[in-house]
């Protein structure tokens, strides 16, 4: 009986948080905004360089902070990369992924900004290192002096910016948390890129990084992912090296790494289910999964439920490298799932340390005072409805103040 109130409960919580948000999207003037574009001189490539930013909703009139997504081939995968960090972070109730910070990076020379090394048949190849000193010394900390980010990072590529990104990796690897090489372009230059990133991937440490690597169906016909190692035609060289480099990455030390074929998808095709793939696999620490309260919660005492709930998000912490104290609204809707079901002790609990974790928060004391109101202690709930509205007056929660005053 329990379990079935307590989904019942989850239900109209998730059903109330589809109205709330579908309140807020599409409501600028008819429009519907998915980022800005601006943009910054770059004294190091010696041009100015567009960038298109999206800020998640969330940003607004709050001091959140987010990590950062940066997307190169900007004008091919931004909007795909908004939508995405959106649906599963924020959408239909989802928290799979953090809110993160997306920037596109639009291409002035892809050529020379890409690749690694000089090629006769190029003339302007060659200039990854100063793509990447843009990106460590001038774009990314004007990201972080006027956005609200966090340090922690990552960068999707895909074909020649794969390339880069594997660049990155290699060379300068304190730049990202996290790189996505979509389908990459590892023979580059006669394979010399691919050897010299195979001899540092055995020879150093990659403690704290994590790459996803996708290989898009390139196989000749007649070859499968183990006979095309072994074939020498120079139609099948592009999957021999990118296998190779897989194998070479598997044994990389501390490197947390993760890859997948795409069977179904060519060249072109692969960027977007890669990107998807990727973020699910780079952040399958991050969700808390409510099945467990399902599940297990029910029959918890507070204390051990507590304990499970800040380990997961110490865990978080330990993987962003920062402070991450449990996010205010998902500590706030278990809080009210406990209460649904009768689970007092629970519910304090949820609502109090919310409050130790944001003591500026209005809502945190909104929560506690109905608490106290379900437990009709009215002197309480006063109390907490009073906190909350000298932090911020709000109509909802004055009327639950007057509400109390004219029940006593």
């Amino acid at each position: 009986m329990k379990k079935t109130l307590f989904i019942c409960a989850l239900l109209f919580l998730f059903a109330c948080n589809l109205l709330a948000q579908s309140s807020t999207i599409g409501l600028d003037k008819n429009q519907i905004t998915v980022g800005i574009v601006d943009s910054i001189y770059s004294n190091i490539l010696q041009e100015k360089r567009p960038i298109w930013i999206s800020i998640p909703e969330s940003a607004e009139n709050s001091q959140k902070r987010f990590p950062v997504i940066y997307v190169l081939d900007g004008t091919a995968h931004f909007y795909s990369t908004v939508g995405m960090v959106h649906q599963l972070s924020v959408a239909n109730g989802n928290n799979i992924i953090p809110e993160m910070i997306v920037v596109g990076i639009p291409n002035t020379d892809r050529v020379r900004d890409l690749t690694p090394s000089k090629v006769p048949y190029l003339a302007s190849s060659g200039g990854a290192e100063n793509f990447s000193s843009f990106l460590e010394n001038e774009l990314i900390p004007y990201i972080d002096s006027k956005y609200q980010t966090t340090p922690y990072r990552t960068l999707v590529g895909h074909s020649w910016a794969g390339l880069f990104t594997l660049n990155t990796l290699i060379h300068h690897p304190a730049i990202f948390d996290n790189y996505v090489a979509i389908d990459p372009s590892i023979r580059w230059n006669n394979l010399s890129f691919f050897e010299e990133a195979s001899h540092i991937l055995k020879s150093e440490s990659f403690k704290k990084k994590s790459l996803y690597l996708a290989v898009a169906n390139r196989l000749p016909k007649g070859l499968d992912l183990n006979t095309v190692l072994e074939d020498t035609l120079s139609s099948s060289e592009h999957m021999r090296t990118i296998l190779a480099f897989k194998n070479i990455c598997e044994q990389a030390d501390q490197l947390n790494f993760d890859w997948k074929f795409y069977l179904n998808d060519n060249h072109n095709g692969v960027p977007f289910a890669a990107s998807y793939d990727a973020v699910r696999s780079l952040f399958d620490w991050y969700n808390f999964d409510e099945e467990f309260l399902f599940q297990e919660g029910l029959g918890m005492n507070v204390d051990d439920l507590m304990t499970v709930i800040t380990n997961h998000f110490e865990n978080i912490a330990d993987h962003f490298n920062y402070s991450f104290p449990p996010p205010e609204s998902s500590i706030n809707r278990y809080g009210d799932i406990m209460l649904s079901v009768q689970q007092d002790d629970k519910a304090f609990a949820l609502y109090n340390l919310n409050i130790n974790n944001y003591p500026k928060s209005y809502r945190a004391y909104d929560a506690m005072g109905d608490f106290y109101r379900s437990q009709s202690n009215k002197e309480k709930a006063t109390e907490f409805y009073k906190k909350s509205l000298s932090l911020h007056d709000t109509e909802v929660v004055r009327r639950k103040l007057d509400n109390l005053s004219e029940s006593q």
